[in-house]
């Protein structure tokens, strides 16, 4: 019995030192383990290139609101209409417009003070300057392949006089 138990073992030893010597398939378990890791990074560059794009589109579409608001800065609905009529189609459902936010900051030469926009706005004091800016933001849902980014935002902002 004891001889038999050496001879499995010395001919498994032998068995196992020719499949480690043995050099075929090496290529192809190299060419398995970078190309898992290069069609990974490939999917992570798309995924990547596609959140640039929409980002792109989406600050395209808030300037085109804010464009708009600089010539209408009261007419919100109108404003959040130009933003929408400027993304893709299909994106206007999922989108996320908030009503655009204005400011008022009083002006001078040395400072910056900001005061709230009440109806047209209120007059600062002698030699300060008023300027009027008007906020406007949009969001989008983002269903990423990888990189884990979730949504876009861009914000704007508009000078009106």
């Amino acid at each position: 019995m004891q001889g038999w138990h050496c001879m499995w073992i010395s001919g498994c030893r032998a068995a196992l030192t020719r499949v480690f010597r043995d050099r075929r398939g090496t290529s192809a378990m190299e060419f398995a383990t970078i190309g898992t890791l290069m069609a990974g990074a490939f999917i992570a560059l798309v995924d990547l290139g596609n959140v640039a794009q929409q980002r792109i589109q989406l600050q395209e579409a808030v300037r085109a609101g804010g464009s708009f608001a600089a010539v209408n800065p009261t007419n919100s609905t109108g404003i959040v209409n130009a933003v929408k009529n400027a993304v893709p189609s299909g994106w206007s459902t999922n989108m996320s417009v908030p009503v655009p936010t204005t400011t008022c900051i009083c002006w001078n030469s040395a400072t910056s003070t900001e005061s709230s926009c009440a109806g047209s706005g209120t007059a600062c004091g002698t030699g300060l300057t008023v300027r009027r800016y008007i906020s406007v933001s949009a969001s989008v849902p983002y269903s990423a392949l990888m990189s884990g980014i979730t949504s876009n935002t861009a914000t704007y902002m508009a000078r009106y006089e």
